[in-house]
């Protein structure tokens, strides 16, 4: 059973770009979301989350986004567990076959 999750936040860091061996573009972006739920102090949570974008969609990525620019992204939600460095239990957030509607872009040239 799959779970589909729409996203709307802002890349923490500029998009990663790179080709896999088969000469597919990759694009790598991290989106800080906000909570909907509040704790006992009215505050929002960040959550964090991860995708991979391929091809053609993941070269615009690439071209059109930076760090701050804000996207929807929508695709299969995927938490991933570890141990972290600190030797906690940790949840690492991706979504995955996603697509991304750019919000706003900053306006990058490339």
């Amino acid at each position: 059973m799959s779970a589909y999750i729409d996203v709307i936040g802002n890349l923490t860091h500029d998009p990663e770009l790179s080709t896999n061996d088969n000469g597919t573009t990759m694009c790598d972006i991290s989106v800080a979301a906000e909570s909907q739920s509040r704790d006992r102090n009215n505050n929002t949570k960040t959550v964090y989350f991860r995708t991979r974008i391929f091809g053609r969609h993941g070269q615009a990525c690439g071209q059109f986004l930076k760090k701050g620019s804000k996207v929807c992204i929508r695709g299969e939600f995927f938490p991933v567990e570890y141990k972290g460095r600190d030797g906690q239990d940790k949840v690492l957030y991706t979504i995955n076959n996603p697509s991304v509607e750019f919000i706003s872009t900053g306006n990058r040239q490339s």
